[in-house]
């Protein structure tokens, strides 16, 4: 892919930036640009507005792109001429670029005005934008200083930038070690102040104003998983409290997902976190009245998120492991889909919605599983997997995906 340039924006760094690009100036393509200090979204702008190619794509110093991340979002490019941006995927690694996970962004919603609401589907490094959009957008925001990438694309949704994903990984997002509190609270001051900017908006549709209460309960959740992962305890019930005083709901209709959402949460590098199932209770606030149950109800709710979000890669065994199920959830899918086991079934995993599984378990998680009570194969693959519901028997008790209630633990 020769037709690309590089815009290096040192800005008035310390760590010997000119020396490290000099070698590469001889490339036309690759330009030097030192200047005084005035933040990353000024770096950024700064360097989008030298930019003479069609789109734009922004790396963080400590970050780097997959060798194919531009070619990847290019082709996406090619086959949705309509995309103004394109989001694709990342590794986090840590501070000697070991993997320490991935954000599949794709599997955690859509790429509306309200997902951007709730959650910030890309980073800098992950999204490819069309340099126009960009100058329509006034780039980055220099009076935020934190979550200025969450700033630009609310302000790209809203405006009605075409969205699309491509589903790669393109980029190393490097993580530092530890999370203090003051560096935790920092960011979610910075992300209330982008809240707080965006509603400040007097000509928002009413259904979008209804969800600021909301929208501001889950930028503390968001702050309660990351302390529980940093070992925060007391930052995590915190930012709860805060959170239910904005969405009074999380304590009724919504608690399984904010339980959800604390079960996952996954230790900070570096971090020694205190272990979120264990501690859970005693960081959740009184007032929510969390029982035992829902506790487990919302560790299945998570166990079974793969298995939504992979639906359609049921039929192919190999993809199991890579898709992050353990060897005893590779064993189920080998029984459920015919491939193991007394009796060889088709190979296409394409159950009715109600099929219904008997097993064993103890302390909420699935030991061991007995035999197939019944089976219907259809002539396709499950779709849209989130509306339907698969139900496991023990006995009398039962577990249903979807409205999910778990047996006792025994």
């Amino acid at each position: 892919m020769p037709d690309w340039e590089l815009i290096v924006v040192d800005d008035g760094s310390t760590d010997g930036t000119a020396e490290a690009v000099k070698p590469f100036l001889d490339d036309e393509r690759v330009r030097y640009v030192p200047r005084s200090r005035q933040g990353r979204s000024a770096a950024r702008n700064h360097g989008a507005g030298l930019a003479r190619g069609r789109w734009v794509a922004f790396l963080d110093s400590d970050d780097w792109f997959h060798p194919t991340a531009l070619a990847d979002h290019l082709a996406v490019a090619s086959e949705q001429p309509e995309a103004a941006m394109i989001i694709g995927g990342y590794q986090y690694v840590d501070a000697d670029g070991r993997a320490l996970g991935e954000r599949h962004p794709w599997e955690e919603g859509g790429l509306g005005l309200t997902d951007w609401l709730f959650n910030c589907l890309a980073i800098p490094g992950s999204a490819l934008l069309q340099r126009t959009w960009w100058e329509r957008s006034s780039g980055f925001d220099t009076q935020v200083e934190l979550a200025e990438d969450w700033d630009l694309y609310l302000r790209l949704a809203q405006s009605g930038c075409p969205m699309t994903w491509c589903r790669s990984m393109v980029l190393s997002y490097r993580q530092h070690k530890g999370a203090s509190s003051q560096a935790l609270s920092s960011h979610t001051e910075s992300a209330q102040f982008v809240l707080d900017k965006f509603y400040r908006q007097p000509d928002l549709p009413q259904t979008i104003r209804d969800l600021q209460g909301p929208a501001q309960a889950w930028r503390q959740v968001a702050l309660a998983v990351q302390a529980l992962a940093a070992g925060q305890s007391e930052l995590a019930q915190t930012a709860l409290r805060q959170a239910l005083r904005s969405d009074p709901l999380l304590a009724g209709p919504r608690k399984l997902q904010l339980l959800e959402a604390l079960l996952g949460a996954k230790p900070a590098a570096g971090a020694t976190p205190d272990r979120p199932t264990a501690d859970l209770q005693s960081v959740i606030p009184p007032e929510m009245q969390v029982t035992p149950r829902e506790i487990r109800q919302a560790r299945a709710r998570l166990a079974m998120a793969p298995l939504f979000r992979w639906a359609g890669n049921f039929s192919d065994p190999a993809a199991w492991p890579a898709i992050g199920f353990s060897e005893f959830g590779c064993d189920i899918l080998r029984f459920i889909s015919g491939k193991c086991g007394s009796g060889e079934r088709e190979s296409r995993l394409a159950v009715d919605p109600l099929q219904v599984l008997r097993i064993s378990t103890r302390d909420g998680q699935c030991e061991q599983l007995r035999h197939l009570v019944r089976m219907q194969f259809v002539e396709r693959e499950l779709k849209c997997v989130e509306s339907r519901r698969a139900r496991l028997q023990k006995h009398d008790h039962f577990l249903f995906i979807g409205n999910l209630a778990l047996p006792p633990v025994e």
